[in-house]
């Protein structure tokens, strides 16, 4: 579990994860090779197929080779690079192939597998949306600074005899007022001295400014560029049914990613357990969680033999579901000792009452109805 999540995180950072299954005595793990390292050089049964460059560890006197946490496979390939062999195509021979074997188990899951030339990672659209918002953001905080600024004008009054040059207050006066204002007024208001001239005053902005959220558009912006639904993040009201359809959009870029790792350990158990255990992930995501289950319990409800799927689905492994089976059996008997709770999965009478509708089947008034509960 832990593992594919690496590798999912990896996937949707960089377009693609490389690495090896490295199976110790007690337990087995996957080590990320470097991207930079890593070239796809065609398809096989266990999925892509890559070389590594093995020039990575010249000048290391082997120790990455030997404590570097590198399956012992490594070392031959090691080895045939600089003795100069196996040689792919027109690659140089630092270029060694990592063939699934038994020895070793290399896996490759990328983002975009119709072309294996290179790897575009799937969110990149967004970076340029990011470094809008942090500048929308400066932008709006120097706004709000700007706005906050005043200028106070000061009136030097004239005497009434005609010489505008002759003043009413004196120059000491008009020295001494200033020097308060600069000890009291705080930094983003001002003043002005203005020689027998009205004024009155100035702020930066007006009270009937009407100004655009940027940073708030800015925001939906990202999340446009990545296909997501800004509902998920608190952005918009949309209803509830159009938010549900948005994110199974998006849940059908992950759902390929789980086939190819599906690939990748089928190969692995079909070599060590000879076809004896096989693996399917489900087409699961937190936000589809609950319609998957109403679909496996509506099958299980008509006869199909899926009903140990549903520990599954609420995350419970099989042996654990079956530890629980055989404890509610023998230990607390509880088939006999509780009563299930009335449902429209096991009774037909009134007093259960109608069934939840579907999303796609409720009116817009009922959709809205909903959404305010």
């Amino acid at each position: 579990e832990n593992a594919s999540i690496e590798i999912l995180r990896d996937v949707f950072r960089y377009g693609v994860y490389f690495g090896v299954l490295i199976e110790g005595q007690f337990s087995s793990y996957l080590k990320k090779l470097p991207i930079e390292r890593c070239k796809i050089i065609g398809k096989g049964e266990a999925g892509l197929v890559y070389a590594f460059d093995f020039s990575y560890f010249d000048g290391t006197n082997n120790y990455l080779l030997d404590y570097g946490g590198y399956p012992e496979a490594f070392k031959n390939l090691y080895i045939a690079y600089k003795n100069r062999t196996n040689k792919i195509g027109n690659l140089e021979y630092k270029w060694q192939p990592l063939i699934p074997s038994k020895e070793l188990f290399p896996i490759c899951v990328k983002y975009d597998i119709s072309n294996t030339d290179y790897s575009v990672p799937p969110l990149i659209s967004v970076v340029g949306d990011i470094y809008d918002l942090d500048e929308y953001k400066s932008l709006n905080k120097a706004k709000t600074i700007r706005d906050n600024y005043s200028i106070i004008g000061i009136k030097i009054p004239t005497l009434n005899n005609g010489n505008v040059d002759d003043f009413a207050v004196s120059d000491d006066m008009v020295d001494a007022t200033t020097a308060q204002l600069d000890q009291e007024l705080p930094d983003y208001i001002g003043y002005a001295v203005f020689p027998g001239m009205d004024c009155n005053l100035m702020k930066a902005s007006s009270p009937t400014d009407t100004t655009v959220d940027t940073v708030a558009n800015a925001t939906k912006n990202i999340f446009t560029s990545l296909g997501f639904a800004d509902a998920l993040f608190g952005l918009s009201n949309d209803t509830s049914a159009s938010l549900k359809y948005s994110t199974k959009v998006d849940e059908q870029e992950l759902f390929p990613i789980y086939r190819q790792i599906e690939s990748f350990f089928n190969y692995r158990l079909k070599i060590k357990y000879k076809e004896k255990m096989t693996l399917k992930i489900l087409n699961l995501s937190w936000y589809n969680i609950t319609d998957v289950l109403g679909y496996y319990k509506d099958q299980v409800s008509l006869g199909s033999p899926l009903l140990t799927i549903l520990p599954v689905i609420l995350g419970f492994s099989q042996l654990e579901a079956y530890n629980m089976a055989e404890a509610n059996i023998d230990i607390w008997d509880v088939f006999n000792t509780w009563k299930a709770p009335l449902s429209s999965y096991n009774s037909t009478t009134e007093d259960v009452g109608a069934s939840t509708k579907k999303d796609e089947d409720v009116s817009e008034a009922g959709d809205r109805s909903r959404d305010h509960k």
